[in-house]
């Protein structure tokens, strides 16, 4: 829950500072006439809502449905973009200005995601503060040793592919 909920509110609050990336993806992808900055701004909030609800604790089954759709919808929506705009898609500052996964690694995050939500959704746990000492310290550590085992995966990746492209691609042959 804690996973989700910081997720949601990191991408919510950084499309807040910075909607420029998500605003030109929209434009590219959708149509130039969308109304981007408006549904930047909306779709900010709405990540910033359910990551409150989330945090909280009070409605968690529901908010965890919603984040489930919400990932649905954001992984779809990521695939026909990368389709039609993929320079915008690459670079769509989905988590602010850093933000810009690849569309196969969004996916597999936004799957790894949806697995949160399921689980969450199943067991719908309470407020993080009604947890135990112990439980709630096990729970912060998954929820930032997560996204920073994530952000490793992805900067090794990216080392790995600057390497093969620097070298011809000529170590397998």
């Amino acid at each position: 829950m804690l996973l989700l909920a910081g997720v949601f509110l990191a991408s919510g609050t950084a499309k807040l500072r910075d909607p420029a990336g998500m605003v030109v993806l929209l434009r590219q992808a959708v149509s130039p006439t969308v109304p981007a900055f408006a549904l930047t701004r909306a779709l900010a909030v709405v990540e910033v809502a359910l990551g409150l609800v989330l945090l909280s604790g009070v409605a968690s089954r529901p908010a965890a449905v919603l984040s489930g759709a919400v990932l649905v919808v954001f992984t779809v929506a990521l695939r026909v973009a990368a389709r039609r705009a993929p320079e915008a898609a690459a670079s769509c500052s989905c988590f602010g200005g850093s933000g810009g996964a690849p569309a196969g690694r969004a996916a597999a995050r936004n799957a790894l995601l949806l697995v949160a939500a399921a689980v969450v959704a199943v067991r719908a746990p309470g407020a993080p503060w009604d947890l135990a000492a112990d439980e709630l310290a096990g729970a912060a550590c998954v929820a930032v040793g997560l996204p920073c085992a994530w952000l490793l995966a992805a900067a090794l990746a990216s080392v790995g592919g600057g390497a093969a492209g620097a070298t011809g691609g000529t170590a397998g042959r």
